[in-house]
């Protein structure tokens, strides 16, 4: 069953009480624009992908006015339903999608309904009523991999080992959650060529007991950092972590706080901007068809080490400084794909 909510804000949020149905709606009449946005399965919850975007949405209402309405499907098939609906009702200026799993449905519907606007957000399809987001994961990774491949090389905690041996758990294999994982890999090994990995997949985002089985095995093996690129999945690894003793690395968003004796940093995925922008370019009459790839220079990607208890050392801060500076330029060229990246 889907989760259907509506966000209205003016000077302040006036929700009502959740009907018999599951939905909640304003209780104030706005005859503007209408925003409608259609989460993954894995919903909101977990400080996560989609509560990225949910942040910019609210970003959004705040700077613009504007009416947002989202919805948590259930299931797969869902999210076509709920896609469907949304743009026969002829009332939204904009539809946002969200992740791969949506492809599909993009496809379809938005061929189907050429006036309505789209914007999809961590994939591609090539229509003209569709403005496409995606992000250079790989270029965020690889500030990820060489900060810890550097801390290790300076001790900065005694959770390190000296098997120099890292994993990576994704929610799914696929070409993005792959480049996660490539630029990870690549940027250790810009710094010792000598670390081997282990990659793993959950098969799902909202999966924390399979997560955390993965990390424990990882850690087992003798990996002492794990990043992940699993969404609400990712705090089973994390959960693994305290009890283990190891270091984690984040995602997304900043989520060192949820054990910053333990996430030595989070890799942000800056997919809030991703939501604003398009709803701004509907606001200002200004949108059109593409894609648009967010990656270092233009701050769509990058890391975080605010709220950790693992403090960085300016010496590391300064070699990631000049390393980020060389791929912003294109003087340094991440890999994309694992294989790649086991060759860098």
């Amino acid at each position: 069953m889907k989760r259907f909510v509506f966000v209205l804000l003016a000077a302040l949020l006036i929700v009502s009480p959740v009907f018999a149905n599951g939905t909640q709606e304003t209780t104030k009449e706005d005859d503007g624009v209408k925003i409608g946005v259609i989460y993954t399965i894995a919903g909101l919850g977990g400080a996560s992908f989609n509560d990225v975007i949910h942040e910019g949405c609210q970003r959004a209402v705040a700077d613009f006015g504007v009416k947002y309405e989202y919805v948590e499907p259930s299931t797969i098939a869902d999210e076509e339903t709920v896609m469907e609906e949304m743009c026969a009702s002829g009332e939204y200026a904009l539809i946002i999608c969200v992740g791969n799993e949506q492809k599909d449905a993009v496809s379809t519907v938005a061929a189907k309904y050429p006036q309505q606007n789209f914007c999809y957000i961590d994939a591609s399809v090539d229509l003209p009523n569709i403005a496409n987001y995606e992000c250079a994961e790989n270029e965020g990774g690889f500030l990820i991999g060489m900060l810890c491949a550097l801390a290790e090389k300076e001790g900065l905690s005694p959770m390190f080992n000296a098997e120099k041996r890292f994993g990576f758990i994704g929610g799914v294999n696929n070409v993005i959650i792959n480049r996660f994982a490539a630029g990870f890999i690549a940027g250790a090994r810009y710094v010792d060529k000598s670390y081997s990995f282990d990659v793993n997949y959950v098969g799902g985002f909202a999966d924390t007991t399979t997560a955390k089985a993965i990390a424990t095995t990882m850690y087992d093996s003798g990996c002492d950092v794990i990043f992940h690129a699993a969404g609400g999945s990712g705090i089973g690894m994390f959960n693994a972590a305290q009890e283990k003793k190891f270091i984690a690395v984040g995602v997304n968003t900043n989520q060192n706080s949820i054990a910053p004796d333990y996430i030595i940093a989070s890799m942000l995925k800056r997919v809030d901007n991703a939501a604003y922008a398009a709803i701004e370019s509907v606001v200002k009459g200004t949108f059109q068809g593409g894609t648009v790839k967010q990656n270092l220079a233009d701050g769509g990607v990058g890391y975080t080490n605010e709220g950790s208890n693992i403090k960085l050392t300016d010496t590391i801060k300064t070699q990631l400084d000049t390393v980020e500076s060389l791929i912003k330029s294109g003087e340094l060229t991440v890999p994309a794909t694992i294989e790649d990246a086991l060759a860098f």
